[in-house]
């Protein structure tokens, strides 16, 4: 019998910013069985203070709902993904990292602090310095227009692991109070992934996808081209397999896989110094809503359209990752995307490459927490998605437009504990 996969994306409620865990299951037959869980993927932490909650998470919530044998026992991050840098999206993961470092770090000399790993990180068993676990970023050189990142902390190492073209890998300063010694590195805590030639077409679930010289301008053919895809090392496996599902980044630091297929594979640095591309005004958009039992009448929804603009602020989010669940059948059928604080002018590209499925999607996240900049009309009669999450705290009055609700849809909102 073949194996059935399915996917849960877990939005975790951190308040004020991004945090959810990405996991492929695979079914198991009983009505007591547990599904087994193949891959775990962290997209955004939150603020630093959501920390707790990942771990929770992590640790127990779970440990308790999945079979995790195939992990060892325990649940370890395939990959790790900060949409953009902004603190309500890198934070939690930072501190994530750091407080579980910290921890180890406690009487340890400070050359052995080096070779520390993260707890919550997936590496070899035989090779113990060999970290599986890939951190994806859409940039990470500050071009003095972007919002600088957290680099005190971080340190890119050229190093390429465990295969030539996996990337780069990372480390991860702890400070003085933190370990009892000045600027503690820990060596090679994971893979690193920072420029949108080496994000887009990966799928996040194992690493791998194509090259940029192909044609990956529908879902469709983007799963057929995963599929031709194997791993360089044994059992070479393919990068996906017929009815399983890939969690694939298609959008990053203004570029997507719409723009495919590409002669020159040089990285590129997308956003170039006061030269962000500027999307043209739209006027506001009014969607009459379809009245339904739960909605009542005579109700429209505002979507106003903001042209993405050129303060650092502004440009941070619009080099969000966006990532969307691909599953390789006959359509390519897209069940969910996240698309970080993206504007609506980012959004429409990766609508209109969603839209050529011709089905509707399960789940979607409010892009920008719902803010009016982002999530344009369309998205909505478009995709027609089953259930709207909106990941917004009170501070900043999001999500600012409600989405139309359709029949049967749901709008789910994670508004500081609510």
């Amino acid at each position: 019998m073949s194996k059935v996969y399915y996917v849960d994306t877990i939005h975790l409620n951190v308040g004020v910013g991004d945090c959810s865990i990405v996991c492929k299951l695979q079914h198991v037959e009983g009505a007591k069985a547990k599904p087994i869980l193949i891959n775990a993927v962290l997209i955004d932490g939150g603020y630093a203070s959501a920390a707790a909650v990942i771990k929770q998470c992590l640790t127990v919530q779970l440990p308790n709902r999945y079979d995790c044998t195939a992990m060892g026992g325990k649940v370890v991050l395939t990959a790790v993904v900060i949409t953009h840098w902004d603190a309500d999206h890198y934070g939690g993961v930072m501190n994530l990292i750091r407080s579980d470092l910290m921890e180890q770090s406690k009487g340890k000399k400070q050359e052995e602090i080096e070779s520390l790993r993260c707890s919550f990180f997936n590496q070899s068993s035989i090779a113990p310095d060999l970290v599986f676990t890939t951190l994806y970023v859409p940039y990470w050189e500050n071009d003095g227009v972007i919002k600088s990142t957290p680099m005190d902390r971080l340190q890119k190492n050229d190093k390429s692991e465990p295969w030539p073209g996996s990337g780069d890998t990372l480390n991860f300063k702890l400070l003085k109070k933190e370990s009892g010694y000045n600027n503690s590195w820990v060596m090679g805590l994971c893979r690193l992934r920072s420029s949108s030639t080496q994000n887009l077409g990966k799928n996040l679930f194992n690493g791998l996808g194509p090259t940029l010289d192909k044609d990956l301008t529908s879902p469709l053919k983007l799963a057929t081209e995963l599929m031709k895809v194997q791993a360089p090392l044994p059992p070479n496996q393919p990068a996906l397999l017929a009815n399983e599902p890939a969690l694939v980044c298609v959008g990053c630091n203004l570029d997507g896989v719409w723009k495919t297929p590409r002669k020159s594979l040089s990285i590129r640095n997308v956003v170039e110094k006061g030269k962000l591309p500027r999307a043209s005004p739209s006027s506001a958009q009014k969607l009459n809503l379809q009245v339904t039992e739960d909605h009542p009448p005579d109700k429209s929804v505002k979507i106003v359209n903001i042209k993405t603009g050129t303060s650092a602020s502004e440009n941070t989010n619009a080099a969000s990752i966006s990532c969307v669940i691909l599953w390789a059948n006959k359509s390519g059928h897209v069940s969910h995307y996240l698309a970080g604080d993206l504007y609506w002018d980012g959004e429409m590209a990766l609508i209109n490459w969603i839209s050529l499925t011709k089905e509707p999607i399960g789940a979607m996240k409010l892009s920008h927490h719902g803010s009016e900049s982002s999530s344009p009309a369309v998205v909505f009669s478009s995709l027609n998605p089953m259930t709207v999450i909106a990941s917004a705290g009170t501070s900043h009055g999001h999500p600012r437009t409600a989405p139309p609700k359709f029949d049967g849809n749901r709008l789910m909102l994670g508004q500081d504990g609510k």
